[in-house]
Protein backbone atom coordinates (compact mmCIF):
# COMPACT_ATOMS: atom_id res chain seq x y z
CA UNK A 1 0.00 0.00 0.00
CA UNK A 2 1.10 3.59 -0.71
CA UNK A 3 0.19 6.69 0.81
CA UNK A 4 -1.77 7.12 4.07
CA UNK A 5 -5.46 6.13 4.18
CA UNK A 6 -7.68 8.71 5.74
CA UNK A 7 -10.45 7.97 8.33
CA UNK A 8 -13.43 9.75 8.92
CA UNK A 9 -13.55 11.63 12.22
CA UNK A 10 -15.95 10.55 14.75
CA UNK A 11 -18.00 12.92 16.49
CA UNK A 12 -18.45 12.34 19.79
CA UNK A 13 -21.71 10.95 21.26
CA UNK A 14 -25.10 12.91 22.12
CA UNK A 15 -28.08 12.54 22.29
CA UNK A 16 -30.22 13.34 19.23
CA UNK A 17 -32.69 16.29 18.96
CA UNK A 18 -35.88 15.01 19.58
CA UNK A 19 -39.11 17.04 16.96
CA UNK A 20 -41.90 18.38 18.38
CA UNK A 21 -45.45 16.89 18.36
CA UNK A 22 -47.53 17.70 15.57
CA UNK A 23 -50.71 18.46 17.13
CA UNK A 24 -53.28 19.11 14.56
CA UNK A 25 -54.73 22.30 14.80
CA UNK A 26 -59.15 23.01 14.52
CA UNK A 27 -61.17 25.89 14.19
CA UNK A 28 -63.65 24.12 16.81
CA UNK A 29 -63.59 26.88 19.83
CA UNK A 30 -66.13 25.82 22.74
CA UNK A 31 -68.50 29.02 23.05
CA UNK A 32 -70.31 30.49 26.22
CA UNK A 33 -69.47 28.62 29.94
CA UNK A 34 -69.76 25.03 30.77
CA UNK A 35 -72.51 23.87 32.87
CA UNK A 36 -71.64 21.53 35.02
CA UNK A 37 -73.45 18.92 37.28
CA UNK A 38 -74.02 20.28 40.99
CA UNK A 39 -72.29 18.16 43.82
CA UNK A 40 -74.83 16.38 46.16
CA UNK A 41 -74.71 16.73 49.74
CA UNK A 42 -74.23 12.84 51.37
CA UNK A 43 -76.99 11.51 53.40
CA UNK A 44 -77.35 7.88 53.85
CA UNK A 45 -79.95 6.17 51.85
CA UNK A 46 -83.51 5.71 52.83
CA UNK A 47 -84.21 2.27 54.92
CA UNK A 48 -87.55 0.90 55.81
CA UNK A 49 -87.97 0.18 59.67
CA UNK A 50 -87.36 -3.41 60.72
CA UNK A 51 -90.05 -5.41 61.81
CA UNK A 52 -89.37 -8.08 63.72
CA UNK A 53 -92.34 -10.60 63.95
CA UNK A 54 -93.93 -11.14 67.13
CA UNK A 55 -95.15 -14.38 68.82
CA UNK A 56 -96.67 -15.91 71.95
CA UNK A 57 -93.76 -17.91 73.39
CA UNK A 58 -92.89 -17.01 76.70
CA UNK A 59 -90.44 -19.14 78.93
CA UNK A 60 -92.69 -20.65 81.82
CA UNK A 61 -90.99 -22.60 84.88
CA UNK A 62 -87.66 -22.99 86.33
CA UNK A 63 -84.82 -24.11 84.03
CA UNK A 64 -82.80 -27.20 84.56
CA UNK A 65 -78.94 -27.02 83.87
CA UNK A 66 -76.91 -30.02 82.99
CA UNK A 67 -74.64 -30.67 86.35
CA UNK A 68 -71.14 -31.08 85.62
CA UNK A 69 -69.19 -34.14 86.62
CA UNK A 70 -66.34 -33.97 89.19
CA UNK A 71 -63.51 -34.21 87.83
CA UNK A 72 -60.92 -37.60 88.55
CA UNK A 73 -58.24 -38.36 86.96
CA UNK A 74 -58.57 -41.74 85.26
CA UNK A 75 -56.86 -45.36 86.07
CA UNK A 76 -53.67 -46.12 85.13
CA UNK A 77 -51.65 -48.85 84.81
CA UNK A 78 -48.43 -49.68 86.65
CA UNK A 79 -45.34 -48.76 84.52
CA UNK A 80 -43.88 -52.37 84.33
CA UNK A 81 -39.97 -52.12 83.50
CA UNK A 82 -38.78 -55.79 82.19
CA UNK A 83 -35.60 -56.27 84.36
CA UNK A 84 -32.18 -57.27 82.40
CA UNK A 85 -29.34 -59.04 83.32
CA UNK A 86 -26.69 -56.36 82.38
CA UNK A 87 -25.26 -54.15 85.34
CA UNK A 88 -22.16 -51.77 85.26
CA UNK A 89 -18.68 -53.65 86.08
CA UNK A 90 -15.25 -51.77 86.78
CA UNK A 91 -14.51 -48.04 87.06
CA UNK A 92 -15.59 -45.79 84.11
CA UNK A 93 -13.42 -43.34 82.71
CA UNK A 94 -14.73 -39.60 82.35
CA UNK A 95 -12.26 -37.30 79.65
CA UNK A 96 -10.78 -34.34 81.68
CA UNK A 97 -12.10 -31.25 80.57
CA UNK A 98 -9.51 -28.30 80.00
CA UNK A 99 -10.32 -25.40 82.44
CA UNK A 100 -11.71 -22.30 80.48
CA UNK A 101 -9.65 -19.40 80.11
CA UNK A 102 -9.72 -16.66 76.91
CA UNK A 103 -8.70 -17.33 73.31
CA UNK A 104 -5.53 -16.06 72.65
Amino acid sequence: PEGDFTTPEKEPWRPAERQKPKKPEDNLKPEGDFERRQPDDWRPGERAPVRRPEDNLRPEGDFEKRRPEEWRPGDRAPVRRPDDNLRPEGDFTTPEKEPWRPAE
